[in-house]
């Protein structure tokens, strides 16, 4: 499932499959440090052998480039290569520490409490269910193990985009797998921490909700597949959204690609939100 592409003193290395992979790499030179490339975060880190080959970790999906930039000199393990070389703190079942909440989350202008993570699109609630843009989710959690905190993972986050803050810190912004952020020294405290992540989904599920609601404008379908497309500007829109007879709506769209029985996007944090040590 790993796929390499060689080129002079750079390698390209992608999981072409739906789950995570190790592999080890044989090195195109001995006379250059290996170093990874990671194309999502930017960072160039120097990586460590092991008998001459070096070992690494990929996510589903997961990518970068193997360049060779500096002279072969010994490099030493850190927490950061040792993050990304198949030695990730996988942890048996029961030893990782579980942020489990409750979590207060807020929609816009409105709040609930989530005691269990759970799908927006599960709810009962409409504007929950139905929402697409930024939720907000918060909570607490005291810290009391010995052991350093090291990793942060935020499971299942549908493939879509989270922006972690700890302890008003922002960390990192994250839209692929995996959802997991390598924590600076002493980000997490001995007693009380708090964590926020701002979520963002698609846009679709708020075009769904709306075609729950009366109609207030003119479609037709498209002369090939894709959707419905707007035949006029109703009179509202040219008079001013609070002249909108559809109060329900919330959005306006020119092509719609939605009906009302169209599947919801499965959306928000679902977790498991854990904490693993162990670099």
């Amino acid at each position: 499932n790993i796929f390499q592409v060689k080129c002079f003193f750079t390698c390209f290395v992608i999981n072409n499959s739906d789950v995570a992979a190790t592999t080890e790499i044989d090195l195109p030179t001995k006379t250059k440090t290996p170093e990874w490339f990671d194309p999502v975060t930017g960072r160039i880190t120097p990586l460590t052998l092991v008998k001459g080959r070096i070992p690494m970790s990929f996510a589903p999906r997961g990518c970068g480039f193997l360049v060779f930039r500096k002279e072969a000199c010994e490099v030493q393990k850190t927490r950061e290569n040792t993050f990304l070389q198949n030695k990730r703190p996988i942890q048996a079942t029961g030893t990782a520490f579980a942020v489990k909440g409750p979590w207060e989350v807020r929609f816009g202008d409105i709040s609930t409490v989530m005691t269990t993570l759970t799908d927006w699109t599960k709810s009962e609630r409409s504007e929950i269910k139905y929402f697409s843009g930024t939720a907000v989710y918060k909570t607490k959690f005291i810290y009391d193990r010995a052991a350093s905190a090291d990793v942060v993972k935020l499971g299942n986050c549908h493939s879509q985009i989270a922006k972690v803050i700890l302890n008003g810190k922002h960390l990192e912004t994250l839209w692929c797998e995996p959802y997991e952020i390598l924590l600076p020294d002493n980000a997490v405290k001995r007693g009380e921490n708090i964590l926020v992540v701002e979520f963002t989904n698609v846009w679709a599920n708020r075009l769904i909700g709306d075609e729950q609601e009366a109609p207030d404008c003119e479609f037709s379908a498209a002369p090939y597949p894709g959707g419905t497309y707007l035949t006029k500007f109703p009179g509202w829109f040219k008079e001013g959204i609070s002249t909108r007879p559809s109060k329900g709506r919330k959005c306006f769209t020119d092509w719609n690609y939605f009906t009302k029985d169209s599947p919801l996007v499965p959306s928000g944090l679902v977790g498991p939100v854990e904490i693993t040590s162990g670099l």
